[in-house]
């Protein structure tokens, strides 16, 4: 009966493609007919929509535009405090070479440097950097043989090898919504300013077939009061989540490398039951992008050999990944910031604060890693000014943690992503504040391991004089790091006649120096 290997898949996915450029957008706008007149601008924020990503060969071509909110000042309206969009189009040649039409392209993007300046009271510039990430995966299948089927007389040993493969890659989406009221002591909202909105406390968990959601969207929202004298008010909400989306196949004790965000935001006034504008309809729609590992103990066949034959094995090299770490980190920081005296007014109130978590670098330590960012504040206050009601602190607050990694080095890859868990800002005085920051770095590492397994096999004849040659008995000394399996294929003979011979037990370690009785395989002679 002929021999036959039995080979088993493991699926692993590799990057196929990988580019980031950045994108320069510089433009002038108008401020439109129903805005008053631009004195100052206090606060300004982008966010990226991506339209349209067209694949091509060898390249990417991504349509988006950035949505810029500005917050100013007037002092020609009875409202001290206004707000304005603008649009800022792109579009982008990203090149990646080796990717076809037909791939799946991952965009990620990040807004870098948002400056706004005022012109003229009626002309506002804004300027930015869009940082574009295209992203192109591929899955592909490595083959080890596990197990060999044929003869009875055929001799093999197996290895354990620890291998991840993916289990599932792709994106989703899940929907957060709500109803929230105005506190009854806040007046009713006349107009909405600005609004945030941030994950936080995430808690994403595999159960069976399912992916486990829940956390908390930290929602703020700046309004002029619907009073005589229009006041700028501001609210917080926290709108907890608890939900799940399909994952069929997954389990409890596969590994999920899952990122969160914010993908739009829509918060609209809506009446209560009264007919006063008092509510907010709030719908938040977050991006998943999930990757499900699969961590498998596998059997692979490390060596073959048969008495009666001569078995020809074809090896080749695979590279397979194994997660050697996968936790999250926290680093505490607390850090005191001041305004600029005789530029901005004093603080009277915290309204909100917020930050943008960056890493800059990532360096390898002998077990760890080592993490250096910064925070960009942004703390929006009550100013004590009639003239300037709302100010804003910007300020950069930098961060270094070392995340413990033993066993890590050069061959293995790695991925951190920066979350912000917490941030809070305490007044100090009118004029300092202190910032208390919690930064989560949830880490993967894979370790990459090269190894030779077996594809292929083929069988001959034995050499007859070759075995006819072997002596009837030998006496042998077991040298350094040599095994019994080593000694048995030597002499065309089994593991177990060798053990029957010495009177060897079935756990018996050979150390060197043993002396062995190798007796001649009788059914080798008998088969050539």
């Amino acid at each position: 009966m002929a021999l036959n290997l039995i080979k088993k898949h493991i699926q692993m996915t590799q990057t196929k493609g990988n580019s980031i450029v950045q994108v320069n957008l510089d433009d002038d706008f108008n401020v439109p007919d129903i805005k008053p007149d631009v004195q100052k601008i206090i606060q300004e924020h982008g966010e990226i929509k991506i339209n349209n990503v067209d694949v091509m060969d060898d390249k990417v071509k991504v349509k988006g535009e950035m949505e810029c909110t500005i917050l100013y000042l007037t002092d020609s309206d009875e409202k001290p405090v206004h707000s304005l969009n603008c649009l800022m189009p792109f579009e982008e040649v990203i090149n990646l070479d080796g990717i076809q039409e037909d791939d799946d392209i991952s965009i990620r993007t990040k807004v870098e440097n948002l400056s706004t300046n005022i012109i003229n009271s009626r002309k506002l510039s804004a300027k930015s950097i869009v940082e574009l990430e295209a992203l192109a995966e591929d899955q592909y299948f490595i083959n080890v043989a596990t197990d060999i089927e044929g003869e009875q007389t055929v001799q093999n040993i197996n290895e354990e090898i620890k291998a991840s493969q993916i289990f599932l890659s792709k994106k989703d989406t899940y929907r957060v919504r709500d109803e929230l009221a105005i506190p009854n002591s806040k007046p009713n909202i006349m107009e909405i300013l600005w609004t945030n909105a941030h994950i936080r406390n995430p808690e994403i968990r595999l159960i069976d077939d399912r992916i486990n959601i829940k956390g908390d969207v930290a929602l703020f929202v700046l309004y002029i009061g619907e009073t005589d004298d229009k006041p700028v008010e501001f609210v917080e909400f926290e709108l907890p989540f608890n939900g799940s989306i399909d994952c069929e196949g997954c389990t409890e004790e596969m590994i999920a490398d899952i990122t969160m965000r914010i993908l739009k935001k829509d918060v609209q006034i809506r009446p209560d039951l009264d007919g006063e504008e008092r509510v907010l309809d709030v719908e938040i729609i977050t991006e998943l992008e999930i990757k499900v590992y699969e961590q498998e103990n596998i059997n692979i066949l490390k060596d073959v050999y048969s008495p009666s034959k001569e078995i020809l094995i074809k090896k080749q090299p695979v590279t397979y990944e194994n997660i050697m770490l996968k936790n999250q980190t926290q680093c505490k920081i607390t850090e005191k910031l001041s305004i600029k005296k005789d530029v901005d007014p004093y603080i009277l109130q915290i309204c909100q604060t917020e930050g943008d978590i960056k890493i800059d670098d990532i360096e390898m330590r002998e077990d760890g890693l080592e993490v250096e960012g910064v925070i960009n504040v942004q703390i929006i206050y009550v100013a004590a000014d009639d003239k300037t009601p709302i100010n804003v602190i910007k300020d950069i607050i930098p961060y270094n943690h070392t995340i413990d990694a033993k066993g890590i080095n050069e061959q293995c890859i790695y991925k951190v992503k920066p979350t912000i868990d917490y941030i809070s800002c305490n007044m100090l005085d009118d004029q300092e504040v202190e910032i208390r920051c919690g930064v989560n770095l949830d880490t993967i590492v894979f370790e990459q391991i090269s190894k030779e397994v077996m594809v292929d096999i083929e069988e001959q004849d034995l050499d007859k004089k070759k075995i006819y040659d072997l002596p009837s008995i030998v006496g042998y000394i077991v040298k350094k790091d040599e095994t019994l399996w080593d000694i048995a294929k030597k002499y065309y003979t089994t593991t177990d006649k060798i053990k029957d011979v010495n009177g060897l037990t079935e756990d018996y370690v050979l150390k060197p120096g043993d002396k062995l009785i190798i007796m001649k395989n009788i059914e080798t002679i008998v088969n050539v």
